[in-house]
């Protein structure tokens, strides 16, 4: 006889499923800052080990961080190292649902991580002006998130 699989609660994402709340928010902002940082990376030019010289780190770590290895580098160097290539590197608190301006970021970057999966662009400059017409209010989030969705199926 076999047993049913208990169903789960839904989860905002795997880390949340994964892990206690202070550490897959940790883990998530993590993988957050790695994915841009990555992408910055990828597009400098030079070989790995030019670029890894030009950013004072060593050849083998560049190579894990633009794996995705996020053990590689711990947050505090992260934030260093996207200085670095040129990123700003901000850590906002907010409590949840307490803006819809942060519902919509968590809506992009959701979708972000989405499209970093299936090899599909980011969402880019276009959901820059999204969110800060969410910001003013002049837009839902969900109007938005539409919006993005409608831009990006065009694209």
């Amino acid at each position: 006889m076999t047993e049913e699989a208990e169903v789960s609660p839904d989860f905002e994402d795997a880390f949340a499923a994964l892990y206690p709340p202070d550490v897959a928010q940790l883990r998530r902002t993590r993988a957050l800052a790695m994915r841009d940082l990555r992408a910055e990376l990828r597009a400098l030019a030079g070989t790995q080990q030019q670029i890894a010289d030009k950013l004072g780190i060593k050849q083998p770590r560049l190579n894990k961080i633009l794996r995705g290895d996020a053990a590689a580098i711990s947050l505090d160097n992260l934030v260093q190292l996207a200085a670095r290539v040129g990123l700003h590197a901000e850590l906002v608190f907010t409590k949840r649902g307490d803006s819809s301006a942060s519902s919509f970021e968590s809506a992009l970057a959701q979708a972000d991580r989405h499209c970093d999966m299936e090899g599909l662009p980011a969402a880019g400059e276009h959901a820059r002006k999204l969110g800060q017409k969410v910001a003013e209010g002049s837009i839902s989030p969900d109007e938005a998130v539409r919006a993005l969705v409608e831009h990006h199926k065009q694209s």
